[in-house]
């Protein structure tokens, strides 16, 4: 059975600073790759992108504490 993987990780700007998602996603062991400056529905969200979205299916969103985490599933082979 496959699990599903953290694609990206969206902090809400009304309630996160830059800095503070930074913090957040350091001590969570993440990695900061800050994504979507130029989308347009990353303009409530600072964005973290774990994952490339081209290696993913079956997306799904979680939000969590004014957070939303992406997930998903490997493509199959």
């Amino acid at each position: 059975m496959r699990s599903r993987v953290i694609q990206s990780i969206r902090f809400n700007r009304e309630f996160f600073t830059k800095k503070e998602g930074d913090n957040w996603i350091k001590k969570h062991g993440f990695k900061i790759v800050p994504t979507g400056k130029d989308n347009p529905s990353y303009l409530h969200y600072h964005a973290y992108r774990q994952r490339d979205p081209k290696e993913l299916e079956n997306y799904r969103m979680l939000k969590h504490h004014n957070m939303l985490f992406v997930l998903a599933y490997e493509k199959k082979k």
